[in-house]
């Protein structure tokens, strides 16, 4: 295995392990209502910081639900690629997939964060 090809697996199963962990923090306060099929904040949001933070979650299931799909298609399309160039365009979206990943998480739990700041629990 080159030392490229390497570094990239160590990336890949860094990343798994962050979103994990993430998922895991973030999701861990209010649990989602399965019957209404709200992601998170149960019931009517009392203040503009919790209809915005209603709306973030609704926005990162979408994103995760996007992100998914970028990942099985970019895949997809780098495992039946025999064209060097095509097997390149695939690389690189797998990688751009990751960035807007990292980006769109990172939004959702900074907002988290800033979300028990300001609501104070």
């Amino acid at each position: 295995m080159s030392k490229r090809r390497f570094h990239r697996m160590a990336l890949f199963l860094l990343l798994m392990i962050v979103f994990a962990t993430l998922s895991a923090v973030v999701h861990a306060e209010p649990a989602p209502n399965p019957t209404t099929g709200d992601p998170g904040l149960s019931g009517t949001p009392q203040s503009l910081v919790d209809f915005l933070v209603k709306i973030l979650r609704w926005g990162s299931a979408l994103g995760g639900l996007i992100v998914a799909g970028a990942y099985m298609l970019n895949g997809y399309r780098l495992a039946i690629a025999h064209d060097p160039r095509k097997r390149a365009e695939a690389s690189e979206a797998l990688i751009s997939t990751t960035i807007g990943a990292v980006v769109a998480f990172a939004a959702y739990g900074i907002a988290g964060v800033l979300h028990g700041l300001v609501a104070g629990g």
